[in-house]
């Protein structure tokens, strides 16, 4: 989100101005967690925060403003982690390209511990059937995501360049990855209706090994990837 703090700031003005405008932030965020993206109201939001709802129109204009600088922030929060995650050698071989394949889908699966409220807004975003914001403020959300995205795909075009995948479309199979790591997630409901060996964390492996066996690495390669 755009903020409308104007440059001649002073240093200590644009801290105590930040500072405020990430408690609207985290109260926001409380918000959507508990009650969802119906949820949230910039009243609601005035509320938790003590204050006049014109009050937090200095940090947020609107409530799709608000639902946007969310997604950035999660978004940013998870991209960095992700980046200092995968600050490691390139790949040697093939079964170190398939494992870089999955590092970040396996990372966003892990945040929901690392990082339990980021990954919960994140998991309300991705669900929501409703838009929730306009397509431009989708499009300022997605300068964040996009270069995450494109960390993935740019892991499934190492590989296949290096052999250990057939080639093939890698934005596709980015999304792919994306939309299937997220859905199992949705499975956690049924945990406790399931053995082991059929709960979600079990079959996060069973995931990322078919697909990709079906993205064409070997067998063998890929069970040792994904063990």
């Amino acid at each position: 989100m755009s903020s409308a703090e104007p440059p001649s700031r002073s240093p200590r003005q644009a801290r105590k101005f930040a500072a405020k405008r990430e408690a609207v932030l985290d109260a926001a965020l409380s918000i959507v967690i508990e009650d969802g993206l119906a949820g949230l109201t910039l009243g609601k939001v005035a509320k938790a925060l003590d204050v006049a709802v014109g009050g937090l129109y200095r940090y947020v204009p609107s409530k799709e403003a608000l639902i946007t600088a969310l997604q950035q922030r999660a978004v940013s929060r998870f991209g960095e982690r992700l980046r200092i995650h995968l600050e490691r050698p390139a790949p040697a071989d093939a079964v170190a390209h398939l494992r870089r394949v999955v590092a970040p889908f396996a990372f966003y699966v892990r945040s929901r511990e690392d990082a339990r409220d980021d990954h919960r807004l994140m998991d309300v975003m991705l669900s929501s059937l409703d838009p929730s914001i306009s397509e431009a403020q989708a499009r300022e959300v997605e300068e964040v995501l996009g270069p995450i995205l494109a960390v993935a795909r740019a892991g499934l075009e190492a590989a296949a360049d290096a052999g250990a995948l057939d080639p093939g479309d890698a934005r596709a199979r980015t999304l792919v990855l994306w939309g299937a790591t997220h859905g199992l997630g949705h499975l956690r409901s049924r945990d406790r209706l399931e053995s082991a060996a059929h709960r979600v964390d079990a079959l996060y492996p069973v995931l990322f090994g078919s697909l990709l066996r079906g993205f064409g690495a070997d067998a063998a390669e890929v069970e040792a990837a994904v063990r």
